[in-house]
């Protein structure tokens, strides 16, 4: 949808996930490298660190975030708790696809923005003082290691990034 992401659609839990290695080998560069911006998230939720990262494969990454995502989802199906955590980096990321998307719909990959909104998210935590710079050098090298931006987007003009944040749902409980 050219409106936005999220915009339609339900509740329903999957009756399986299918996950084809051997399409996973055939996707170009940029779509690989994409996807593991999501695979980093995960790997950013469950504590772990980059230094880890080469004695795991790329099966293994995809194994640990399918598990991680499906054991949130199926415990919070309406998002009223831990399923929050899904949407982390997120928030921009979905504004900066929308300006994207605006712009040429293929400027950029929704795991390259879930990247860049990891790294702004770690980066605003550390400056309302939630989390101390170990944590900012801990995303950083994560993201290094799985998610080179093979073609870094154009600039995003404040004018233009600011808008779309004002059609992103997020839900907060207390």
């Amino acid at each position: 949808m050219r409106s936005g992401k999220n915009l339609v659609g339900a509740f329903h839990q999957p009756i399986g996930v299918l996950c084809d290695f051997e399409t996973i080998a055939t996707l170009p560069e940029r779509e690989r490298v994409g996807g593991l911006g999501e695979v980093a998230k995960c790997w950013l939720l469950e504590g772990g660190f980059a230094a880890e990262l080469n004695d795991v494969s790329l099966h293994d990454l995809i194994v640990m975030s399918v598990t991680l995502k499906a054991a949130i989802v199926s415990a919070d199906e309406h998002e009223g708790g831990r399923r929050a955590l899904l949407n982390y980096g997120h928030t921009l990321a979905h504004a900066l696809e929308k300006v994207a998307l605006a712009r040429d719909g293929d400027e950029l990959r929704h795991g390259e923005a879930v990247a860049i909104g990891l790294a702004f998210a770690v980066r605003l935590a550390e400056a309302l003082g939630r989390v101390d710079n170990s944590e900012v050098v801990r995303h950083d090298e994560v993201l290094d290691f799985l998610v080179s931006i093979v073609e870094s987007p154009r600039t995003f003009e404040r004018h233009h990034s600011w808008k779309p944040w004002r059609t992103i749902k997020r839900r907060t409980t207390t």
